[in-house]
């Protein structure tokens, strides 16, 4: 069984709006699926500024209920949204076969129900790095869609770490897949510029990245240690205003350090690239320089400790593996044996790196669909025992009720706001 034009393929995705390791991987599947004749459209949930030209004409199928549990709301409500779903979807033949590609957990679960209205069958390729601790029903339905083959991770640990508080799983069963968002870097010709000094440093991240704050604080630490030196550190990334603003507000404090956020950028150009002495970046933004040539070091999402000099030390870009050597305990600990105490030949290694091309192909992940299609159908999965017992399932549905969708999420961003507000005081 091929994957091909025959089949109509919908991608669940969390956002398309920002730019981000998920966005770029979306950008590039559908280009891949396009240019195999496959008719692809993207649903997703998060509501923004679009800045990756090709999602513009899905900027009407953002549907913000989506980003709660569907069981969250009452059967009404739930049915009224998949409607809402299915009129979102550009199917051109009823005749064709259906495949939804979900790559978060509340998208899954409406993967499913939508999967069970249309015949089709739901793939779960989670794109997280981290993950909440399950509900136990919600831990059901993905192990039993593990034990279909359709549940896939973007790393070798990614799913056991997904079910670790609920269930144990062989090590066949770490099902993953590779995650091609590396292509953010390209060349076309900038005007950028920067004021470089000793020292030039750089990360690609979004600004609510949790590991950022280990990066930032180890840059900071490093430079109050050594002050006769100066640093230029350079965040290719965006966000909200009043997160650039805390950060710029850390480094005032620091005379050594020339800070600088450029915003979200899509595609960077690599003559701006090539330019910095290091990179400290996680998962596809580390592999992004890596690729370009560029000595790059790679981070511990969950402990927020450098791994080493990607391609040289490790080839571990999220999580230390079993095999890498823990070489320092902290960012300010790397710089100094990097920059200071010359442990390392950062040219020797920039030399060694040198810039590769970027293969984006997913046969890899149309050829894992084949073979679980093969042994699975799209028999539906039976929600009957899924019960969610939580107060905030009738926050929302009450919510939903009053003020409808918009005013729902409107509502609940701004007691999150609050919430976070009165955490940080």
């Amino acid at each position: 069984m091929s994957i091909s034009k025959d089949y109509e393929y919908i991608i669940f995705a969390r956002s398309i709006v920002g730019i981000g390791g998920a966005e770029i991987y979306v950008r590039n599947k559908v280009k891949f699926l396009q240019n195999l004749g496959i008719n692809v459209t993207v649903i997703s949930v998060l509501n923004g500024e679009i800045k990756i030209n090709d999602f513009l004409k899905w900027k009407s199928n953002i549907v913000q209920e989506c980003i709660f549990d569907p069981f969250y709301y009452s059967n009404t409500q739930r049915k009224s949204i998949l409607r809402k779903l299915r009129g979102k979807l550009n199917i051109d033949s009823l005749n064709k076969k259906i495949i939804i590609e979900s790559s978060f957990i509340q998208g899954a679960l409406w993967s499913e129900l939508l999967c069970n209205e249309l015949k089709a069958q739901n793939f779960v390729f989670l794109l997280d790095d981290v993950f909440p601790i399950l509900k136990r029903e919600t831990a059901d339905y993905l192990f039993y869609k593990l034990k279909r083959k359709e549940l896939v991770g973007i790393h070798d640990r990614s799913l056991e770490w997904l079910f670790k508080e609920n269930f144990k799983i062989s090590q066949e069963e770490r099902y993953n897949l590779h995650f091609t968002c590396i292509n953010s870097i390209e060349n076309i010709e900038d005007d950028i510029k920067f004021s470089f000094r000793d020292i030039t440093i750089a990360t690609i991240s979004r600004l609510n990245k949790n590991c950022l704050h280990y990066i930032i604080d180890g840059i900071i630490n490093f430079a109050h240690k050594n002050p006769e030196i100066r640093i230029s550190y350079v965040l290719f990334g965006g966000g909200n205003k009043k997160t650039e603003k805390q950060l710029s507000k850390k480094f005032n404090k620091v005379n050594n350090i020339e800070f600088t956020i450029t915003g979200e950028m899509f595609p960077i150009p690599y003559d701006c690239v090539k330019q910095f002495d290091l990179f400290i970046s996680v998962a596809g933004a580390a592999r992004a320089t890596w690729y370009a040539g560029v000595p790059t070091l790679s981070m511990d999402i969950n402990t927020g400790k450098p791994i080493g000099i990607l391609g040289f030390d490790t080839q571990s870009t999220q999580y230390k593996d079993s095999n890498d050597v823990e070489i320092w305990n902290s960012i300010e600990e790397s710089l100094e044996d990097l920059f200071i105490n010359k442990k390392y030949n950062l040219s020797l290694i920039r030399e060694q790196l040198k810039k590769k091309d970027i293969d984006v192909d997913f046969s890899e992940h149309l050829n894992f669909m084949e073979n679980s299609l093969k042994i699975s159908d799209s028999t539906p999965y039976n929600f009957e025992e899924y019960k969610v017992r939580t107060i905030l399932k009738y926050i929302v549905s009450v919510l939903y009720f009053l003020f409808g969708g918009d005013g729902l999420i409107l509502i609940m961003n701004t007691v999150k706001a609050i919430r976070n507000k009165i955490l940080k005081r």
